[in-house]
C-alpha cells in the first residue's frame, strides 16, 4: 500500500509536517532517510531518538541540524514497559505524524505500537515475507536465493506482518 493511499497518513498529515527517525547502529540509514526527506519535502525529520549511546546519532543529527536524544534501554534493565514509556515522552514532546524505524532491532509491545497505530514505519533488512525478524542475511545466504533486499512496511502487533509501503 502506498503512503499516500494509507488512511491514517491524510494529506494535511503529509503537507509540512516533522516526524522523529528511529536512530541506531544503522544510522547510515537515517542519515540519507533524513537528508533525503529534506532535499524533497514536505517531510522533514525534527529528532534523532536512539535506543543506544547518542554519540553516533548525535554527530549525525548535529550534521543534519536535526535535534538528538537518547533513551537508553541499560536503566531500564528488566523494565521493558518502563523503557518504551520513555521512549513515548520523548517522542510525544514533538508530536510525531510518523516514526520511521531504521535498525531498532527491538520488538515494540502491542500497547506501543497501538499508541502510534499507523504512523510507525520498518526498514526490514529482507525483501518481506520472506524472512522476518532477525538474521535475515544469513538465511537469504542459506538458502541460496538470488534475490534480496529490503521492505519498508507499516509496524503492527505482528512481527514484521504489516502492510508494505
Amino acid at each position: 500500500m502506498a503512503m499516500a493511499e494509507h488512511p491514517e497518513l491524510t494529506a494535511q498529515d503529509r503537507a509540512g509536517k516533522a516526524f522523529p527517525v528511529s536512530w541506531d547502529q544503522f544510522h547510515r540509514d537515517c542519515r540519507a532517510l533524513t537528508w533525503r526527506l529534506n532535499e524533497v519535502g514536505p517531510f522533514h525529520a525534527v529528532i534523532a531518538i536512539t535506543r543506544g549511546g547518542l554519540v553516533p546519532a548525535a554527530i549525525v543529527a548535529r550534521e543534519l541540524g536535526v535535534p538528538g536524544r537518547a533513551v537508553p534501554p541499560g536503566p531500564f534493565a528488566g523494565d521493558r514497559a518502563g523503557h518504551e514509556r520513555a521512549l513515548a515522552a520523548a517522542l510525544d514532546d514533538c508530536a510525531p505524524a510518523l516514526l520511521v524505524l531504521a535498525g531498532f532491532m527491538r520488538i515494540l509491545s502491542a500497547e506501543f505500537v497501538a499508541r502510534y497505530e499507523g504512523r510507525i514505519l520498518n526498514i526490514h533488512p529482507s525483501l518481506l515475507p520472506k524472512y522476518p525478524g532477525l538474521d535475515t542475511h544469513r538465511r537469504v545466504l542459506a538458502a541460496r536465493d538470488t534475490e534480496h533486499g529490503a521492505t519498508v512496511h507499516f509496524v503492527t502487533a505482528d512481527l514484521d506482518a504489516g502492510p508494505l509501503v
